[in-house]
């Protein structure tokens, strides 16, 4: 199976968006969450410990510089939470945006193309059933398209017979019998 590499890491705008959406609401959930658990358990503590080393200006600013190295670590963790929400969406957004264009061809009559998904992209097992059913609509197509060469051949048979002076009306006969037979069995499909 050959590797397919990435062109756009952005190809389902709106479903990516979200699930960045989603990842970076829980990260700045945690950190707000992180930083009132530590603020409203470690601070009063230190605070109160360091009371009795620091003046009560020089610990309001202490306190005030550590809330600020917190807002920024926040920050510089929203560029990275970005981009894993983009990579990890896309192991879902890529085999998605692929099997809706490879569906489309399918559905337009091009049943040639196989879906083949990169390593690690999630969706393989629809991926590969719909596979095995486009192997299997191939080879009834395939079918199909024997069954309408036969049922020509037998059509310009007939014909033939039919054009003949002296028909044989018992070979006329089974040319319609077979005719007749390869319509029954198309139209059972």
């Amino acid at each position: 199976m050959p590797e397919h590499k990435r062109r756009r890491y952005i190809v389902k705008r709106l479903f990516q968006l979200k699930y960045i959406g989603i990842i970076l609401l829980f990260i700045l959930l945690t950190i707000f969450l992180a930083g009132a658990i530590t603020y409203y358990t470690i601070f009063p503590y230190l605070s109160e410990k360091l009371a009795n080393v620091y003046p009560q200006s020089r610990l309001i600013s202490i306190l005030a510089v550590s809330n600020l190295r917190l807002f920024y670590a926040s920050l510089a963790l929203i560029p990275i939470a970005v981009w894993i929400g983009i990579a990890l969406s896309h192991k879902i957004a890529g085999p998605l945006y692929r099997l809706e264009n490879i569906l489309l061809d399918m559905a337009r009559g091009n049943m040639a193309e196989d879906i083949r998904l990169r390593k690690g992209d999630e969706l393989k097992s629809l991926a590969d059933a719909i596979n095995k059913v486009t192997a299997s609509l191939r080879t009834d197509k395939s079918q199909d398209i024997k069954k309408l060469y036969n049922l020509q051949l037998d059509l310009s048979k007939l014909r033939e017979e039919l054009d003949r002076a002296q028909p044989d009306v018992a070979r006329a006969k089974q040319l319609m019998s077979n005719l007749q037979d390869s319509v029954n069995s198309l139209k059972s499909r």
